[in-house]
Parts: C-alpha cells; sequence; structure tokens
C-alpha cells in the first residue's frame, strides 16, 4: 500500500522553532468507520498522553482528520505522536499512567478507555519521521489546517535540494509566518519505510482554508525576501531535482502539546 504524507509528519503537523531541539514524529495512519465516536473517545484520552507529558516522556500527540476521503481510502485519520529522541521511541506507556491521568476513577478505567481506542481503529500504516528544516512557530502555535507533500528526491540530489530549502526557500517562509499568513512549515525526512514513492515530507499549517488557498498563488513574498533572485528558474531547478508525488489535507482535531514561547509572539 502507498504510504501517505506526514508530518509532521507534520508529520507534521507541526514544529517547533528552528534546528536546535532534535524531533521525531512517529506517525499511525488510521481507518476509522465511526468517526463521531472516534473522536469523542480521543478527547478524553488526550488526558493519557497529557500525563505522558508531564512526565517528559514525549514532546506531544495530535489526532488529524484527513480531509476529502471517501469509504473506499485506505485511511481518514491520523496520530501523531512527538519525542524529542530516537531511544524513547520503544519505550512503553507505563501502567501507572491510566491511573494518574484520571485521579478518583477505578484504575481500570484509562485501560479501558485504551481498549475502546484500538476497537475502534484499523491500524494501516506507521511511519517515523525526522525533523530536517523548519520555518515555523512551536508546535503550540502551528494552526489548525496542513496542507502535506509527500515529496520523491532524485538519487544522490538529497544535499543539493535540502540546501536550496534551507538557503532559500526557508527564509521565504520565515518571512510569511512572521506576517501571520502562515502559521508552520517544515520538512521532514523519512526514517523508516519504503523509500522509492518518497523521502521527504512538507508540512505548511494554516489558521483556515482560505489562507491555504491564498499563499498557493502569492508569489510576492519570495520577491520581497529575494529581490534579485529568479522565483522561475530556481522553481525550475528545484523541480528538476525533486517531484511532489502526493498532496494532502489534514484538519487538526485535538492535541496536547507543551506551551512554548513563539518568536513571533508580540
Amino acid at each position: 500500500m502507498k504510504r501517505p504524507a506526514f508530518l509532521l509528519i507534520y508529520l507534521m503537523v507541526l514544529t517547533l522553532t528552528g534546528r536546535t531541539q532534535n524531533l521525531i514524529g512517529v506517525v499511525d495512519y488510521l481507518k476509522v468507520d465511526d468517526p463521531e465516536a472516534f473522536i469523542k473517545l480521543e478527547g478524553e484520552c488526550s488526558k493519557i498522553h497529557q500525563e505522558r507529558l508531564n512526565r517528559n516522556d514525549i514532546i506531544g500527540w495530535a489526532v488529524y482528520k484527513v480531509m476529502f476521503k471517501t469509504p473506499e481510502d485506505p485511511y481518514n485519520f491520523i496520530i501523531i505522536v512527538w519525542y524529542d529522541s530516537f531511544s524513547k521511541l520503544d519505550d512503553k506507556i507505563p501502567g501507572d499512567i491510566c491511573e494518574a491521568a484520571f485521579p478518583g476513577r477505578d484504575a481500570s478505567y484509562g485501560k479501558d478507555l485504551l481498549k475502546r481506542h484500538e476497537k475502534l481503529i484499523k491500524r494501516m500504516s506507521s511511519g517515523v519521521f525526522h525533523r530536517q528544516i523548519s520555518a515555523s512557530r512551536p508546535l503550540d502555535h502551528t494552526g489548525t489546517y496542513f496542507v502535506m507533500d509527500e515529496i520523491n528526491v532524485k538519487p544522490g540530489a538529497s544535499d543539493e535540494y535540502l540546501k536550496l530549502l534551507e538557503d532559500i526557500y526557508k527564509p521565504v517562509y520565515e518571512e510569511v509566518i512572521h506576517r501571520g499568513r502562515q502559521t508552520s512549515w517544515s520538512l521532514w525526512a523519512k526514517w523508516t519505510g519504503n523509500m522509492k514513492d518518497f523521502q521527504y515530507v512538507s508540512s505548511k499549517g494554516f489558521e483556515n482554508l482560505d489562507q491555504a488557498n491564498e499563499m498557493m498563488e502569492d508569489t510576492g513574498f519570495f520577491k520581497s525576501v529575494h529581490p534579485d533572485l529568479d522565483i522561475e528558474s530556481l522553481n525550475k531547478k528545484i523541480g528538476s531535482i525533486s517531484t511532489k508525488v502526493n498532496s494532502e489535507i489534514w484538519k487538526l482535531e485535538y492535541k496536547v502539546i507543551r506551551r512554548v514561547q513563539s518568536p513571533y509572539e508580540k
């Protein structure tokens, strides 16, 4: 089965400021037949992940609905857990975490929630993505809607591709975010899985879909940052070494994220 875009992915979904912090996203692609019941249950399950966050076991957790999917599509929801270390990826949820998340309730309540969660979903695929470049607000400022693009880079061209994004395109996204026209942009490398279809995922966050549509047409920000560069030739250059093979829109439903001061806040 062809694997979807992350982020991280997002994905995503989704980044802390700068490149100083190691950030890894573990993405589960889910088929959910009863979205209403699933979303309601995840709101309660978020308390478990909040306790994990309180213990510094994770950086964050989020649930996304993949928009414009049909019943025939293989997945329609995404869950991402962010970590600050690869060594934490194999850690299990501690046995006492459910009891701590629901003080005053029977110890079996949280465990029952997790069992109900598993009954509502079918896990179609999982992936691990490592953030490479970021021009973003912190994870708790990344918006509601995310355009996720899977990118295939020609063999041997990864260094050139990353340099173009870092030197040319990242400053443009920083300006866009600074002006409040976008909430996040980041590039993630696939750490595991099939590398033939795509190796990178680009995540762009927005407050609403109108904002996302406006940015697809706007090239004025590029010229304001790089007045002496030719955007068409640069786009042709990056297009000669990379191809967008798939694009999706994710809508944030729930998140548990540590509060971080944004450099764009006044």
